[in-house]
C-alpha cells in the first residue's frame, strides 16, 4: 500500500489527458503525483515530463517492472494496441484506461479480462456518466424516496445509429450511454432491439433501441431501457433522461439538474458542486489503488456495454429482436 500521495505513471498524453485526467489530478495533488510519463513520441514525453517535474520512462516494460509505480494511467497508447495493454495488465498494477483506448472487440476485451484476473490487476474504464452529480443524486434518491428503478428512457444526439458501429467519438458516445442504463437499472440485459427511424414525423428523424433486464416473477412489467438517438452530432444538445422507478420519477434535465415526485413529495434541484465527474471517478481509482473497497466500473461492465452496441447494430441490420446469452 503506497505511503504518501500515490505515485502515477501517465501512459500518452492523447485529448482526454489534456482536457479532463490532467485537470481533475491536480486538484487531487495531495492523493496523486505523477512521477513517471511515457510516450511513444519522445519528445513528447520529455515535454510533458518536464511540465509535471516528472522522469520519463524508456519504455512500457520499465513501468510494468518498476516497483515505485503504484498505479498507471493510459490516455494514449499510439501504435502498440493491444500488447501494451496486456503488458500492464501483467504488471498487477491498477490500470485507468480512456474509454476511447476500451478494444472495440469483444474477445480482445475478454482476453484482456483473463490476463487482470490472472495477475490480480485492477482495471478501471473511463465511464464518466456514472460519476455526474446528477447521477449521484438519482442514486441517493433512488435509495431514499424513490424505490428501485425499473424504466430508463434516454434522448440524446448520438449521431447516425449505423456510424456507431465503427470505433470512434459516436460509438464511444452511445457505449458510455449503454453503460449508464445498465449502471442504473442494476440487472442483465437479455434482450435488445433495435428500430431505424421511422418516416412519420412524430419520430423525429430517431432510431431507438430497446433494452429489456431480467426481471423478477412477481414484477408486472418487464425491466426496460429506451435510447431515443437523434440524427446529430453527438453531445450537440443536453441529453434529457426520465427515470420510472417504484415508488416514483426522476427526470434528469443535464448532468446538474435533477427533477423528481413521488406520491407524497417532489423536488427540483440544481446542483452545485466544485467536483467534476473525472475528478470523482479519478478519486474512486485512486481510492481503491490504496486498498479500499469501493465500486469503481471494470472490463466485464466494458465487455457488457460493447455487447449491447453490437446487438443492438445485428438487430438493426437483422430487423428481428437480439437474445443475449
Amino acid at each position: 500500500m503506497p505511503r504518501g500521495p500515490i505515485a502515477l505513471a501517465i501512459v500518452g498524453s492523447g485529448h482526454d489527458w489534456v482536457i479532463r485526467y490532467r485537470p481533475a489530478l491536480e486538484c487531487l495533488a495531495g492523493r496523486a503525483k505523477v512521477r513517471w510519463v511515457y510516450n511513444a513520441v519522445h519528445d513528447r514525453a520529455q515535454t510533458l515530463a518536464a511540465e509535471l517535474k516528472a522522469d520519463v520512462a524508456p519504455s512500457l516494460q520499465f513501468l510494468a517492472e518498476k516497483p515505485t509505480v503504484d498505479a498507471i494511467l493510459i490516455s494514449d497508447v499510439a501504435w502498440m494496441g493491444l500488447p501494451a495493454y496486456q503488458l500492464l495488465c501483467r504488471s498487477g498494477k491498477p490500470v485507468f484506461v480512456s474509454t476511447e483506448l476500451i478494444p472495440p472487440d469483444l474477445g480482445k476485451i475478454e482476453e484482456l479480462r483473463r490476463i487482470a484476473d490472472e495477475f490480480a490487476c485492477t482495471v478501471v474504464p473511463d465511464l464518466p456518466l456514472r460519476f455526474t452529480p446528477a447521477s449521484h443524486r438519482l442514486r441517493e434518491l433512488c435509495a431514499t424516496k424513490l424505490g428501485p428503478p425499473t424504466q430508463v428512457r434516454v434522448e440524446f444526439a448520438g449521431g447516425a445509429l449505423e456510424s456507431t458501429h465503427q470505433h470512434g467519438p459516436d460509438a464511444c458516445y452511445l457505449f458510455n450511454w449503454l453503460d449508464w442504463c445498465s449502471y442504473i437499472l442494476a440487472r442483465l440485459p437479455i434482450k435488445v432491439k433495435s428500430l431505424p427511424p421511422s418516416p412519420s414525423a412524430a419520430s423525429d428523424g430517431r432510431s431507438l433501441i430497446s433494452i429489456e433486464y431480467r426481471t423478477p416473477s412477481s414484477e408486472p412489467a418487464p425491466f426496460l431501457a429506451e435510447l431515443f438517438i437523434s440524427n446529430a452530432v453527438p453531445g450537440s444538445s443536453s441529453p434529457k433522461c426520465t427515470v420510472r422507478c417504484k415508488e416514483g420519477e426522476a427526470i434528469l434535465h443535464n448532468d446538474r439538474h435533477i427533477m423528481w415526485r413521488n406520491g407524497v413529495d417532489s423536488g427540483d434541484e440544481h446542483l452545485v458542486t466544485e467536483r467534476s465527474e473525472t475528478q470523482s471517478m479519478l478519486d474512486q481509482f485512486l481510492r481503491r489503488v490504496v486498498g479500499a473497497l469501493v465500486p469503481v466500473p471494470d472490463l466485464g461492465d466494458a465487455a457488457r456495454s460493447l455487447r449491447l452496441r453490437e446487438a443492438a447494430h445485428a438487430s438493426l441490420s437483422s430487423q428481428s429482436e437480439i437474445q443475449l446469452g
